[in-house]
């Protein structure tokens, strides 16, 4: 939403790939300039100016609707401001939860928590812990008497052993006929003071990413035909190479990042291997780039130093960094040139396309 959640989108879907090198950084030793390159020499481009696409435009229900505005509301409701007390919990509620699980009296990993919200009913927890909840009060304890399952995987230590978890409700979270103005007002968001102004802006944001899902796909839809209609030559090696090792390099950061290894990470979120990740779709960002930088050459469009000059400062400003120093000392100039660049074609590529949508506006 435009106070919680916003944040600048990627620009550009056909530099998507491109992008997430540009955010982790890539090192300055990467040739990759297309500013002087003669691309002519290695593409042949089809009928760039009437590419037709045909994409289903999504539709936000008021389901999803509700689930978001719910879900913000819920993550600031305390046992003072809008916690339900008032009645016993019923199946169905999600309660605010404090636990400690212990075994012969001694507490176990992985058996404490504090201020968890638990749907009763969802089966998020072992047999009898949700169920042994209901008809208490908040602010009441509960002492559960409980055995793990025989075939408990996450903890086999526990399989089939006796605990006692000690329960306290805090609250009931209230739904959406339970919400309440002071709540909003106490997120202290500017412009929003009750119930039906965050609705709007939860109704706002997700407009919002509809909006910019739908231009990711008709980038897509356009990227594909270009992409079918024009022949692509022998690149030279080192310049697709240096593709590649962005995605070597982007692939190792983000790993680290989420405390993995990159073949654990490419493995699990695209069933490839790193090295294969990186062969695969450095070659592909390498060939719509020069497509790219093609059609610009061909409608004699650039991205001088001094515009260059702004568009980083704009850059640097928009993504968090202190200053442009920092950001030219992470991200290479020219890989910022190539990006603004595909940004630029792009934008005019979308304009020139039929985008016709279907199903619901």
């Amino acid at each position: 939403m435009a106070h919680i959640m916003k944040k600048r989108m990627g620009a550009g879907i056909l530099a998507a790939l491109f992008a997430v090198c540009l955010f982790v950084g890539c090192g300055a030793e990467t040739e990759t300039s297309l500013n002087g390159m003669k691309v002519e020499n290695y593409v042949t481009l089809g009928d760039y100016r009437n590419i037709k696409v045909s994409v289903e435009k999504y539709a936000v229900s008021e389901e999803e609707c509700n689930q978001l505005l719910l879900a913000v509301y819920q993550s600031n409701v305390t046992r003072e401001n809008g916690g339900i007390l008032d009645r016993p919990v019923e199946n169905g509620d999600i309660v605010n939860i404090d636990y400690v699980g212990t075994k012969d009296g001694v507490a176990f990993g992985g058996g404490t928590s504090s201020g968890d919200n638990l749907e009763i009913g969802s089966g998020g927890f072992i047999p009898g812990f949700e169920s042994g909840l209901i008809g208490a009060m908040p602010g009441e304890t509960r002492e559960l008497n409980l055995t793990f399952p025989e075939n408990y995987k996450n903890s086999p230590e526990l399989a089939g052993q006796a605990v006692v978890f000690t329960v306290t409700v805090n609250f009931i979270q209230p739904g959406l006929e339970d919400m309440k103005d002071s709540v909003v007002a106490a997120l202290e968001l500017d412009g929003i003071t009750n119930v039906q102004e965050l609705r709007q802006d939860v109704i706002d944001y997700l407009d919002r990413q509809v909006q910019q899902e739908y231009l990711y796909s008709v980038q897509d839809a356009i990227m594909e035909q270009l992409t079918k209609g024009s022949t692509i030559g022998e690149l030279p090696e080192s310049y697709v190479e240096s593709y590649r090792e962005m995605y070597r390099n982007s692939i190792e950061k983000v790993a680290q990042s989420m405390n993995t290894t990159p073949d654990m990470y490419t493995n699990y979120y695209f069933r490839m291997n790193s090295e294969d990740y990186a062969v695969l779709y450095g070659e592909v960002q390498a060939r719509q780039e020069l497509m790219l930088q093609a059609i610009a050459n061909q409608e004699g469009w650039t991205v001088g130093d001094e515009e260059l000059d702004g568009l980083i400062s704009d850059y640097a400003f928009e993504n968090g960094y202190l200053s442009v120093e920092e950001l030219e000392a992470e991200i290479p100039r020219e890989l910022l040139r190539n990006f603004f660049m595909s940004e630029r074609v792009m934008e005019h590529l979308v304009e020139m396309a039929t985008a016709s949508s279907q199903g619901t506006e």
